[in-house]
């Protein structure tokens, strides 16, 4: 197996924001960031992470536990992202592509969701508590055992999304 790494980052006027690593393999291509502290990856300078993220679509994102509660990251690219149990509560995502994401028992309460992607997301037991998701594309997402309580659901598409009923 032929492995390959590089290091980036960037700075601010108190020195380095964050750094991040980035591993890929030769055999599949895919890649994992693998720095600890990679909730500062999105928290950092959007446009970097934008454009990094343009060059580096196939890498996938692990921001399992993440503290991300507040976080704006509105329009932002976490197609595929590992999201379990992160805390997004309040969070605005508004217009973000979370297409494939992986969110179970993620906390997205009063997230603002409107017109983000959630195609084929997998929101097993996530906490969508007063999550605004106007607009939301929820086709073929998991959202089994979901709370789905107070929500802003119009103009969003639910076919064929896993919904339990009570």
């Amino acid at each position: 197996m032929v492995r390959h790494r590089y290091h980036a980052g960037w700075t601010d006027s108190k020195g380095p924001v964050v750094g991040f690593s980035e591993e890929k393999t030769a055999e599949n291509g895919k890649g994992c960031i693998v720095n600890p502290e990679h909730r500062l990856l999105i928290l950092g300078e959007r446009e970097i992470f934008a454009q990094w993220r343009v060059d580096n679509y196939w890498v996938q994102l692990n921001l399992a536990g993440a503290d991300l509660k507040g976080a704006i990251l509105w329009g932002i690219d976490l197609r595929g992202a590992n999201l379990q149990g992160a805390d997004l509560m309040e969070a605005n995502l508004r217009g973000s592509d979370l297409r494939m994401a992986d969110l179970q028992r993620a906390n997205l309460a009063g997230a603002d969701l409107r017109g983000a992607n959630l195609q084929s997301a997998d929101l097993r037991r996530t906490n969508l508590r007063g999550a605004q998701l106007l607009g939301a594309n929820l086709l073929r997402a998991d959202l089994r055992g979901a709370i789905l309580l107070e929500l802003d659901l119009p103009f969003s598409d639910l076919r064929d999304a896993k919904i339990e009923e009570s």
